[in-house]
């Protein structure tokens, strides 16, 4: 990936994007360099507000999307909708306990933001560096907010493929999250405009694919995995050891036992 940034000519950045965008090293370029050098219908990175952006010509040309974690909805959840009683608070295990959680596949956040809510600390991991630097702008600007930045001082992102971390990247862990991206079912409902550029950037796996990620995930030394599914699909393996079932999603459980249950059979057919 090219880490430029495009900005209006002549417009100023704060001191806190500045600092960001060295700290990440990231070059800042005029943006009427899209037109000379032909970079109109690729996407790319804008300052949109004082806030990193992304343009996919075909999805957003006009409105450059950002990543805000300050909405008045994400607060009002803070404040009322994330109660350990939740399904998604039950399906880690959360009762009050401090969980080491690690979310698998952060995107933009929501699931991480949910968890420190509930009390969890959260190990975020993303994949791709074009999400990753703009949840990291999100993070860095929440900060600064008296009410979020109790929550987001529990999350830590990191930018890589959760599957290839390293022993000591995953020490500690009580609980790994898993939320692959859904595929549509309806052609012709779009999904919302965060989640079209979300597919756009990092494109949705196979169901091999997925598979892979989720034995790899259990062959690790951790009590918990939790995978997030939609309803009515089928487990991505054998039948898990626990379901929470909600309106229209699903959280099958691993359990460690359960977990060396699997490995036990996969080493017997090998």
């Amino acid at each position: 990936m090219r880490k430029e940034v495009f900005v209006a000519k002549n417009s100023e950045l704060s001191a806190r994007m500045q600092n960001f965008l060295a700290q990440h090293e990231i070059r800042c370029c005029d943006d009427e360099l899209t037109k000379s050098q032909n970079l109109s219908e690729d996407l790319y990175l804008t300052v949109h507000d004082d806030q990193l952006a992304v343009v996919v010509p075909e999805i957003n040309r006009k409105h450059p999307f950002s990543l805000d974690l300050l909405t008045s909805e994400l607060k009002y959840k803070r404040r009322s909708t994330f109660k350990r009683s939740d399904l998604l608070a039950k399906a880690v295990g959360l009762k009050g306990n401090r969980l080491k959680v690690l979310d698998a596949t952060a995107g933009w956040l929501g699931d991480s933001f949910h968890l420190a809510c509930l009390g969890a600390t959260v190990v975020a991991v993303e994949r791709d560096e074009r999400v990753y630097l703009l949840s990291a702008d999100a993070l860095d600007r929440a900060v600064l907010d008296s009410e979020t930045s109790v929550v987001v001082e529990d999350v830590r992102l990191l930018n890589a493929t959760a599957t290839e971390l390293d022993s000591g990247m995953r020490s500690n862990i009580d609980v790994v999250f898993f939320d692959p991206m859904f595929p549509s079912r309806n052609k012709s409902a779009l999904p919302n405009k965060g989640m079209q550029i979300m597919q756009s950037l990092v494109g949705l796996q196979s169901e091999s694919e997925l598979v892979s990620n989720l034995e790899v995930f259990m062959s690790w030394d951790v009590p918990r995995v939790v995978v997030k599914r939609r309803l009515h699909d089928r487990p991505l393996l054998s039948e898990p050891q626990m379901q929470y079932k909600g309106k229209s999603v699903r959280y099958d459980v691993y359990f460690s036992a359960s977990i060396d249950s699997y490995q036990l059979k996969s080493q017997t057919k090998q």
